[in-house]
């Protein structure tokens, strides 16, 4: 079974976490919808909660990037949550990623590598996560591919 999780983007504050707490509030805010508050932490003291958040839900899948191509940065982060080198499998992809993919099968004019970027949404039809684009769908083994970036933080890399 994959594990179910969240990321959060706050669009008025800018900022992406993951989600450490869902909170559905009892009643109506004043403008008489439903709210739904996150928080980063898993505490039941006083977290922080930022209110109608744009949620994103990791699709339990992992894109082909190495540890050796992570930044030290990122190294250093995964150690100190107190895993090993050895549990990387790859970043997590959640709805919302944007995803870069290479057909090394299909080579271009002058031999390069063709790439195409897509984002990755729920597919309704396919009753899963999926890379979406306007007119074909693509079906790539996971050495393929890898997150280079998100729609909220990164949306930039769909331009042109």
């Amino acid at each position: 079974m994959r594990d179910i999780k969240f990321r959060a983007w706050i669009p008025q504050y800018k900022k992406m976490f993951q989600v450490g707490n869902l909170v559905i509030p009892k009643g109506l805010n004043e403008m008489g919808d439903q709210e739904l508050c996150v928080s980063e932490s898993y505490s039941i003291t006083k977290p922080h909660h930022y209110i109608q958040p744009v949620l994103m839900q990791y699709t339990g899948l992992k894109d082909s990037t190495k540890w050796e191509q992570l930044t030290i940065a990122k190294q250093k982060k995964w150690i100190d949550s107190g895993r090993t080198q050895e549990e990387w499998e790859g970043v997590e992809i959640y709805e919302g990623d944007i995803l870069k993919f290479c057909y090394y099968y299909d080579r271009g004019q002058w031999g390069e590598n063709k790439s195409f970027t897509k984002v990755i949404k729920w597919d309704d039809l396919y009753c899963g996560f999926r890379p979406m684009c306007g007119t074909g769908e693509y079906e790539m083994p996971r050495r393929y591919y890898e997150v280079i970036g998100n729609i909220y933080e990164h949306g930039d890399l769909l331009e042109g």
